[in-house]
């Protein structure tokens, strides 16, 4: 399915409503990346669209899903790259999802680099949503900043950052 880009500008409501329907009717891209706000301080909209996509993933029959948290202390790389770059021995498809994928993609920044180029391939696992906060890395910075039609990003803005004008006139409102 061909998705829109998503606008850093839209309330994340507004963005988390849109994303949360494509995640429930099973309509996701390749490559979806969810970038929470760079303080990493409300993390809920970009939790919950993990959540529902986890959720139809689940209920999907022939589906061999990896959902792996990137801040565990049980992380292995290993692990994740076997599962990228290998088919399934015993399902029909794959699917992956990479939550907290910051400290990931920041330590290995070659895995962006796969990433990018599994989205643009009919290799790989379909869907692959990575969950990441906007952190200053190489690695975030490469999914981030990629013009690749393949890669769909979803920008949470932060909740509070730009308010209604204040007007001081009780009487006005």
């Amino acid at each position: 399915m061909a998705t829109t880009r998503s606008s850093s500008n839209l309330d994340p409501v507004v963005e988390y409503r849109k994303w949360s329907e494509i995640a429930h009717k099973g309509e996701l891209p390749k490559l979806l990346v969810i970038l929470a706000p760079t303080t990493e301080e409300e993390p809920w909209f970009s939790e919950q669209i993990c959540n529902i996509a986890r959720k139809y993933l689940n209920s999907q029959e022939g589906l061999d899903l990896l959902d792996i948290d990137g801040n565990s202390p049980d992380f292995d790389i290993n692990t994740l790259d076997g599962f990228l770059n290998s088919p399934s021995l015993f399902a029909t498809s794959q699917a992956l999802i990479l939550s907290r994928a910051s400290k990931v993609l920041n330590r290995y920044p070659r895995l962006s680099e796969r990433l990018i180029e599994l989205s643009e391939s009919n290799e790989g696992p379909n869907p692959i949503i990575i969950h990441c906060g906007g952190s200053p890395g190489a690695g975030i910075k490469a999914l981030s900043g990629t013009r690749k039609k393949s890669v769909n990003k979803v920008r949470f803005r932060k909740l509070y950052s730009d308010p209604p004008p204040w007007n001081p006139d009780p009487d006005a409102s």
